[in-house]
C-alpha cells in the first residue's frame, strides 16, 4: 500500500490489568487471558504525532503481541465501526533497519503478525510504519498503556520503556545530574538504538527545525576514551557519535545529544563545566 495516500490516521491507547478501573476516555477490552485498557481517538494523524499523542496520555503507541490481543480490538471496532472500512496505526516499523520489524514502543521484534496479503511490500521504498486495516478515510492511531500505578509522575513522559523529563532549563553537566537525582531519576543513558530512535521522535516533534543540544550521563572522566553511563556506571553497548567524535579537543569529557534540523541526533563529547546545555532526566515506568 503506498503510505504518501495513508499519511493521517485516528489514534487508540491501551493499559495493561487494570481489574476494569480503565482511566477516562479508555476502555476495557478483554478475551480469555487477555485484558487491557484501550483509548480510541477521535483525530487523524501521522504516525510521529500518533506516537507522541499516546506519551502525552502516559501511554505507547500499540504494540499487538498476541492473537488474544488482537481478536479483542477487533472486537471492539466492529461493534465501533460495523461493515466502514478503517485503519489503525500501530508501533510497528522496519524504520531502523529495512526488512526487520519490531514495536518501537517497547524494542520487541514482532513475535505475532497478522499481515495482510502480499504485505509487508515497501511500495516505493518508503513504507516503514503498520498499520492495522479494519474493513478509506485516513487512519487511526492505537496507543496502550502498561499500568496505572506506573504511569509517569508530573513533568514527566512515557517513551520506549521508561519516563523521561526534557528540561527547559540549560546548566552545566554535573547541575543536570544533580537536578534529575532531586526528581529520584537519573541523567539519561542512552542504551539501545530503539531508546534512541524513541528519544530522537520526541525531539522532532517538540522541536521540528531548530537545533538543541541535551546532556546525557555519558562521561569518560575517570579514565580517558573509557566511556561509561555515569548514572548506571556502565559501559557503552550502544553509540551513536556524530562525525569525527568523540575528539577529546581540550579535555571533552562529558557528552551531549545533538539534535539537527533534519530530524536527526548524534553525540558529541564536550566540556563538562564551561557550557549551559539542556538536559534529560530518565526513571522507570
Amino acid at each position: 500500500m503506498n503510505a504518501r495516500t495513508l499519511s493521517f490516521v485516528f489514534a487508540i491507547c491501551c493499559l495493561w490489568n487494570v481489574s476494569n478501573a480503565c482511566t477516562d476516555g479508555f476502555v476495557h477490552l478483554e478475551l480469555d487471558q487477555f485484558q487491557g485498557c484501550y483509548f480510541f481517538s477521535e483525530n487523524l494523524v501521522t504516525w510521529l504525532d500518533a506516537y507522541t499523542h499516546c506519551s502525552r496520555l502516559n501511554s505507547q503507541l500499540l504494540s499487538i503481541e498476541t492473537i488474544e490481543e488482537s481478536f479483542a480490538i477487533n472486537l471492539h471496532m466492529s461493534r465501533k465501526h460495523g461493515r466502514d472500512v478503517t485503519y489503525y496505526w500501530t508501533s510497528g516499523s522496519d524504520a531502523y533497519q529495512q526488512g526487520r520489524y519490531i514495536w518501537m514502543s517497547n524494542g520487541k521484534p514482532l513475535s505475532y503478525t497478522n499481515w495482510c496479503a502480499n504485505e509487508p511490500n515497501d511500495e516505493n521504498g518508503f513504507e516503514r510504519c503498520i498499520h492495522l486495516n479494519y474493513l478509506p478515510n485516513g487512519m487511526f492511531a492505537i496507543c496502550w498503556l502498561w499500568n496505572v500505578t506506573n504511569a509517569c509522575p508530573d513533568g514527566f513522559i512515557s517513551l520506549h520503556q521508561g519516563c523521561y523529563l526534557f528540561s527547559t532549563q540549560a546548566v552545566i553537566w554535573v547541575d543536570a545530574f544533580k537536578h534529575c537525582a532531586t526528581l529520584d531519576s537519573q541523567l539519561v543513558s542512552i542504551e539501545t538504538v530503539e531508546e534512541s530512535f524513541a528519544i530522537n521522535l520526541h525531539l522532532y516533534y517538540k522541536h521540528g527545525q531548530t537545533q538543541v543540544s541535551y546532556w546525557t550521563s555519558g562521561s569518560d572522566a575517570y579514565q580517558e576514551d573509557d566511556y561509561i553511563w555515569m548514572s548506571k556506571g556502565k559501559p557503552f553497548t550502544y553509540s551513536n557519535w556524530c562525525a569525527n567524535e568523540p575528539n577529546n579537543d581540550g579535555n571533552e569529557d562529558c557528552i551531549h545529544l545533538n539534535y539537527y534540523p533534519s530530524g536527526t541526533t548524534c553525540w558529541n563529547d564536550a566540556k563538562c563545566w564551561s557550557y549551559n546545555r539542556l538536559f534529560i532526566c530518565e526513571k522507570e515506568q
